[in-house]
């Protein structure tokens, strides 16, 4: 794919079907992709601290748009600490990195063929501002990570760097532990003692069922119902294909 195609990521992608963890992903990588939203750039100055500097933000407004002025002050990271930016309207973005005290401006035009809903927010809403929680390289390493834990959605099983991952996803956003069992002592129920509406909960290291424990607050991801017609016993349940 696209990240194969870039030397600097190659590596990763490569890494990332084979080891349980990629080299230069955050603490907690999963997920860990998406910047998070700061404020919004309208008819105030707005200020607003990151781990590198006291940041601060006016726009002018202009024929064709605005000019947006970012200033960074009070420099408090380490040694080339630098804070990358995403600013986005509902119809256009822009990205701006900050690597030094100072200002500068972001001419931010509005489309000539922009209609009254696009014209009202960035009249109205202003520019939001969106700091991205890591470097590039990072991000990458993170959006790895998360991609890879649903790699057995496309596999007829679960291997175990798989399952180490989605075990490390749950551990460590839900808190919920899944310690090592030995297959052999397993509980096999006769069947005479299933009966039309038992519960059968089912939990597969898919990257999907663990989402699903982190979203809803279940130790399960797919759910299933015992029902006894005149020809037997079934197992049934719903899908999106069904």
């Amino acid at each position: 794919g696209y990240l194969e195609a870039v030397p600097e990521y190659r590596g990763m992608v490569d890494l990332a079907r084979n080891l349980e963890a990629i080299p230069g992903a955050s603490e907690y990588p999963y997920y860990n992709v998406f910047p998070q939203y700061k404020t919004s750039i309208a008819d105030t100055t707005v200020t607003w601290t990151t781990p590198c500097f006291d940041m601060s933000a006016t726009r002018t407004a202009r024929d064709g748009g605005y000019d947006l002025t970012l200033t960074a002050s009070n420099a408090h990271g380490d040694d080339g600490c630098t804070d990358i930016y995403l600013l986005a309207t509902v119809s256009d973005t822009s990205e701006v990195k900050v690597t030094e005290e100072g200002s500068q401006t972001v001419a931010w035009d509005v489309a000539t063929d922009a209609n009254d809903a696009e014209l009202w927010d960035v009249d109205n809403k202003g520019v939001r501002v969106f700091l991205n929680l890591n470097d590039r390289k990072t991000n990458v390493a993170n959006l790895l990570m998360t991609l890879i834990i649903f790699e057995p959605e496309f596999t007829t099983s679960v291997n175990k760097p798989s399952a180490t991952r989605n075990i490390n996803f749950l551990e460590s956003y839900t808190h919920f532990t899944m310690p090592k069992q030995n297959p052999r002592d397993n509980t096999v129920v006769p069947e005479e003692l299933i009966h039309s509406g038992d519960f059968i909960g089912i939990e597969r290291l898919n990257g999907l069922g663990p989402t699903l424990n982190f979203g809803m607050g279940s130790t399960i991801g797919h759910t299933t119902v015992a029902l006894r017609f005149d020809d037997g016993l079934y197992v049934c349940e719903s899908e999106v294909a069904s």
